[in-house]
């Protein structure tokens, strides 16, 4: 199950949420029921499930079973109790505990918080046109973006192998790579062979239209030399032109 949650987390945009002490002692009466994820927080930047599509669903029932839907996964049927002032769901032998906050539950798997509210979270919530934001992009279509705004290619890499994600920007005027994060499966057989994933992020810098092509290369190696690419298509949009064309709109 902490695979499977891990995988949740790898999918969103910013949200604003407070943080507030974990109740005491929480009744089953306070949790029964959907819970919906709203965010999760990635290496302390909190993204917005929605944004991208993403729906997990955990249904906590009245006879402490317990539901986790996801949009790409069966479902997953467990139990859940009260315990230790937390809410402890089970499922497939583990255990993962979630805390009660400011109505929400919140729980931290990997170092990665997935955060669930009782209402469905809507992709244009307050906070997500903030410019230290970042939004995933997509190979299927163009990614249309904000001048200013971080954007994060997401994509698998197994560092056991001689082979790296390289990447070529089509204009660097236009956009260009801030830092990159590598991140490894979590291994607790130390079994070998195992990979992660491997993030990219971007600043998007001026308006205008760019492509990243992204090539999985021997180390040391350029793009050119990719066994395997990738190419995401941009469209940068200028940040203030809305406020602008409000303002011509003013008597």
């Amino acid at each position: 199950m902490k695979k499977r949650l891990a995988l949740a987390a790898a999918l969103l945009i910013a949200l604003s949420m407070p943080c507030a002490n974990a109740l005491a002692a929480p009744e089953p009466n306070d949790v029964i029921g959907s819970w919906y994820l709203a965010g999760v927080e990635v290496d302390g930047a909190l993204m917005n499930a929605a944004y991208i599509g993403s729906e997990v669903t955990m249904v906590l029932r009245e006879n402490h079973t317990a539901l986790l839907q996801m949009a790409w996964e069966e479902d997953l049927e467990g139990t859940w109790a009260v315990s230790g002032g937390q809410i402890i769901v089970s499922a497939e032998g583990t255990d993962v505990a979630f805390a009660l906050m400011d109505e929400a539950l919140s729980t931290e798997q990997d170092g990665n918080k997935m955060i669930f509210r009782r209402e469905k979270t809507s992709a244009g919530m307050e906070g997500t046109e903030d410019e230290n934001d970042w939004v995933y992009l997509h190979v299927d279509g163009l990614n249309t973006v904000h001048s200013g705004q971080l954007v994060c290619i997401l994509l698998s890499e197994n560092q056991t192998t001689p082979y790296r994600w390289a990447f070529a920007v089509s204009d660097d005027a236009a956009i260009e790579l801030e830092h990159d994060h590598y991140k490894p499966d979590p291994n607790p057989e130390q079994a070998d062979g195992v990979g992660g994933a491997h993030a990219f992020f971007f600043r998007a810098k001026r308006a205008g239209a760019c492509s990243i092509q992204m090539g999985l290369a021997p180390i040391g190696e350029g793009i050119e030399s990719a066994l395997q690419t990738e190419s995401f298509e941009i469209i940068i949009e200028d940040a203030f032109e809305d406020v602008f064309e409000g303002a011509s709109n003013q008597p």
